[in-house]
């Protein structure tokens, strides 16, 4: 069963909570309940303006993503969605992620994202392509606001106790918490290990390299300095 479809079954056997549907990276829980998707759909369609005047490849995003037609249509709610034009979905999202990677401290960019929590729930869906696009900004604020929303299982469940954290993450944290030892790690959640740790340098990094990005400076040099930052600890209990 592929990722998705974990996600959808997990989901389907659950009552989102109301909460989640006002999730927000730009306003606290009381003001994101009071605006609505067309407040929300204007700011991303600025932000997506400004982005295109960077980039001219998120101008295809206006036709999918951003199109006024799906603003309020039902046809674009994930739960009722079959797995292939859900599965659609996330490519398109992912292409979007991919190309914000180098913008992604960028308030335009920040903007469109805001619709995209609302209107696509990205922080449940596509929780792998978020996490590989801002965990090399960690030690952000805007890190912070990420964590709150964001909603973890699985190879990411490390993560869990620095929502309440509320602080950017420090690099030295980050590795202890990713370390196999760590305190934070335990069997029912799927603690992450060793092997899983080179993953994130074979696929986590070359994901990235292959979205022909030429400005992801930042991230290259974040995935080779945690990778060399967990060798020890790899070498002191290797698995492969």
């Amino acid at each position: 069963m592929t990722s998705l479809s974990l996600q959808l079954q997990k989901l389907g056997e659950q009552n989102i909570a109301p909460a989640s549907k006002f999730a927000s990276l730009l306003y606290d829980s009381t003001t994101a309940p009071s605006l609505d998707i067309d407040f929300v759909y204007n700011g991303a369609r600025n932000g997506l303006f400004e982005l295109v005047k960077l980039d001219p490849r998120f101008d295809s995003f206006h036709h999918n993503l951003f199109d006024p037609k799906t603003k309020h249509s039902t046809s674009a709610d994930r739960m009722l969605m079959t797995q292939a034009e859900n599965q659609k979905l996330t490519e398109t999202i992912e292409k979007f992620l991919n190309l914000c990677a180098p913008y992604i401290l960028l308030k335009s960019t920040h903007k469109a994202l805001e619709y995209l929590v609302r209107k696509y729930r990205i922080h449940i869906f596509e929780v792998d392509c978020l996490m590989l696009t801002i965990l090399p900004y960690h030690e952000h604020p805007l890190f912070v606001k990420f964590m709150h929303i964001m909603k973890f299982s699985g190879k990411w469940a490390f993560l869990k106790p620095v929502k309440s954290f509320n602080k950017p993450l420090a690099r030295s944290e980050l590795v202890r918490l990713v370390t196999p030892s760590s305190s934070f790690s335990s069997a029912s959640d799927r603690a992450v290990d060793q092997s899983w740790i080179l993953s994130w340098y074979t696929s986590g990094l070359e994901q990235l390299l292959s979205k022909t990005n030429k400005e992801l400076t930042t991230h290259v040099n974040f995935w080779a300095i945690l990778v060399t930052s967990l060798i020890p600890s790899i070498q002191k209990n290797p698995v492969l």
